[in-house]
Parts: C-alpha cells; sequence; structure tokens
C-alpha cells in the first residue's frame, strides 16, 4: 500500500513539472507568434479567406450594437445608519449572483423628491440621477453616466 501510494505521488508530481513545461513553451511560442500575425492582420493585402486558412481572428467589419438586456435590476436596500442606505443591484434572472447581463455596465439610479400622497414622477427626470453602479454594492452620492445601462 505505501509503495503504491509513494508511486502515485511521484507520477502526480512528473504531471505537474510536466504542465508547467508545456505552460512556459506555449508561452513563449505565443510571444513569438504574437507580434507576426499583428503584421498579417495590418497587412492590406491579407483577405478574410487567408485569414481563416491561418486560423486567426477575421475582423468584423460591421459594428452591431448588443440588443437590449431581456431581464431587469433587481434592488435591496440595505440601511447603514442615519439617513445613509446601500443599495445591492443583481439581474432578475440571477438574483444569488452579482454578475451583470452580459453587455451592460451597470444600473442608473434616480431619486425623486414628492411630498407624502402626491403622485410619483415619470423617470427620467433631468439632473436628478444620484448615482451609477458599475457593479454591486456602493452609496449613493456619486454622479457619473455609464456607456450601456439596464
Amino acid at each position: 500500500m505505501e509503495a503504491a501510494y509513494i508511486a502515485h505521488v511521484t507520477a502526480q508530481a512528473a504531471a505537474v513539472a510536466a504542465h508547467q513545461k508545456k505552460v512556459g513553451s506555449c508561452s513563449a511560442f505565443v510571444a513569438l507568434l504574437r507580434p507576426a500575425v499583428r503584421r498579417v492582420q495590418s497587412f492590406e493585402g491579407t483577405t478574410d479567406a487567408q485569414r481563416g486558412a491561418m486560423g486567426i481572428t477575421i475582423p468584423d467589419r460591421v459594428r452591431s450594437r448588443l440588443p437590449a438586456p431581456s431581464t431587469f435590476p433587481g434592488l435591496r436596500i440595505q440601511t447603514i445608519g442615519r439617513l445613509t442606505h446601500t443599495l445591492h443591484i443583481n439581474d432578475s434572472a440571477t438574483p444569488t449572483k452579482r454578475a451583470k447581463p452580459n453587455g451592460v455596465t451597470g444600473a442608473e439610479i434616480w431619486i425623486a423628491f414628492a411630498s407624502v400622497g402626491a403622485a410619483v414622477p415619470e423617470p427620467p427626470m433631468p439632473g436628478r440621477e444620484a448615482a451609477s453602479d458599475g457593479g454591486g454594492r456602493y452609496f449613493v452620492y456619486a454622479r457619473s453616466r455609464p456607456a450601456r445601462c439596464w
């Protein structure tokens, strides 16, 4: 039993060493290859068919917009102290995770002040943006505008 364990540990150490050697040689190869691929990509005479045959990236000639998110942001408000709150934003499709949908950089938070019983104003209200969130937890005091929002 002890001999089998020693053989297993030795084989495992050899496998780890072989993996590290492979990763090191691959990194060196990629470092040599990247400048050559950059030259090929920048050469005007290279066609997309040639790029495909070489297995390098074929650039997208037409910029396409990402579709609007199919989900909406969820919000949980945590009271920190007197007049201080923390907003926790998540995706409604995955409420237990902090990840945002693909292409979304954040969510805009709007505030409005109204009397008790008055109708709630329709957003957006210019100049009333309290904060934009780039991820997870934050305090409502900043003013910024993300590139793409929920």
